[in-house]
């Protein structure tokens, strides 16, 4: 006799990771397999090769499973969109200057800009999976 089913309730970062794919297939249409993390990460981090978040890209980058990173931080109201963008922008900046992490690009996603994220967070891609136009 099989034992039933537990009824498992899903956790927060379930409910985050479940947000943003509803967000993207409605939003942004991301192919491709997606490496999803909820990770509280810090606007003023410093960015060195040996810290949590560049180690966890540069695990993404050498991790053929996954064509896409999206670093999804749990508190919607943990930053303003604008510190994100300048965030990303000096991460793009870092990301170049490391020759293995060069090919990679990232993009941000915000709940107080255009792209209405649902949390705000960063995309990494491959620059040679971007679209050409």
């Amino acid at each position: 006799m099989a034992l039933p089913a537990p009824n498992l309730q899903p956790t927060w970062r379930d409910l985050i990771i479940d947000a943003m794919q509803r967000w993207s297939r409605d939003v942004v249409q991301l192919k491709g397999r997606i490496d999803w993390q909820v990770y509280a990460f810090d606007v003023h981090d410093t960015l060195e090769e040996d810290g949590d978040l560049m180690t966890m890209i540069a695990a993404f980058a050498s991790d053929t499973a996954y064509e896409t990173l999206f670093a999804i931080h749990p508190d919607r109201h943990a930053m303003s969109a604008r510190s994100l963008e300048s965030f990303v922008a000096r991460l793009n900046a870092r990301l170049a200057g490391v020759p293995s992490l060069a090919d990679l690009r990232v993009f941000d996603a915000h709940p107080d800009t255009t792209r209405r994220a649902p949390f705000p967070g960063f995309q990494v891609l491959s620059h040679s999976l971007l679209p050409r136009t």
